[in-house]
């Protein structure tokens, strides 16, 4: 059985019952996109940008933990010795700054494979990739973010 439209929070897992209330006060107007999955009673949301084919913010609870999800970048916020409603408040401020661009994200492809992914300051230079990954066969870098204000690519040499 695949993803439902979510019509009562009822529906959730405790977990996910919980962070939903949270996250639908703050954006009351989301509870329309969320779907559920049944079986677990997790929720599942993607936010989509005004312009179509930019990458949506996707946000999750699977495994009793919050997950967002920005192009091929992600973070889990589940941090041991970190009460739910930091981890959550976690979660929607990250949000928040994609959403206001104040964040983007940057991916390093080798071919049509990822090779990595962060965060970084909307208005920042491009990074390098880490120098403890493997960098032999990398093509390309990519910046994504939300609105689409800041975004380019540069290719690698082989």
């Amino acid at each position: 059985m695949g993803d439902l439209p979510l019509t009562d929070l009822a529906a959730l897992n405790d977990y996910s019952r919980d962070f939903a209330a949270v996250l639908f006060e703050r954006w009351p107007e989301w509870r329309d996109l969320a779907v559920y999955n049944p079986e677990e009673g997790t929720l599942l949301l993607e936010v989509a940008p005004e312009t179509s084919g930019r990458p949506k913010i996707r946000l999750y609870t699977d495994d009793d933990e919050v997950t967002v999800e920005f192009d091929l970048w992600h973070a889990h916020y589940d941090w041991a010795g970190e009460s739910r409603e930091d981890e959550w408040q976690g979660a929607l401020d990250l949000v928040v700054d994609l959403l206001a661009e104040r964040l983007a994200v940057q991916v390093w492809m080798a071919g049509d494979r990822w090779s990595g992914s962060a965060l970084v300051e909307a208005g920042d230079g491009w990074l390098p990739f880490p120098e403890d990954w493997d960098a032999s066969d990398l093509t390309r870098s990519y910046r994504r973010s939300f609105r689409g204000t800041f975004g380019g690519e540069r290719s690698f040499a082989p």
